[in-house]
């Protein structure tokens, strides 16, 4: 599904897409509760971003794709939020930054050097999904 969307979302014009990508970034921000549509909405739309991310360059657009999928990686720390989500995010972010290396690359190699990297398997994660792509 997450692909679908994503595919529909590279193929409109640049308006709707960051249209699209805004309302993404919405749910990705969105505090998880303890309701299962909503928590399934945001895994939803962090597997959207990542795969719109691989196919068009959002670095542009604001709020920032990849800032919210940072966000989520943090999430857990402080909201008990699934591993299985954070995963995602990862994979996601890696997705988003082989998308537009130039702009994101840098910034998830400077989240890897921090000492100590609380997060560093999951930063690990998105490169892997960086070289994968």
């Amino acid at each position: 599904v997450a692909t679908i969307l994503a595919r529909l979302c590279a193929a409109v014009d640049a308006k709707a897409r960051a249209k699209a990508v805004a309302s993404l970034v919405e749910s990705v921000d969105a505090s998880p509760s303890g309701d299962g549509d909503a928590a399934a909405k945001r895994h939803l739309a962090v597997l959207a971003l990542g795969e719109l991310g691989r196919r068009s360059d959002l670095s542009s657009l604001k709020p920032s794709p990849a800032d919210a999928l940072e966000r989520a990686l943090r999430s857990g720390d402080d909201e008990g939020a699934a591993d299985e989500q954070r995963t995602a995010a990862a994979a996601a972010l890696g997705q988003l930054v082989a998308g537009a290396p130039p702009a994101h690359l840098e910034s998830l190699l400077k989240g890897l050097e921090e000492d100590p990297c609380p997060r560093e398997y999951l930063l690990l994660l998105a490169l892997k999904e960086v070289l994968v792509w």
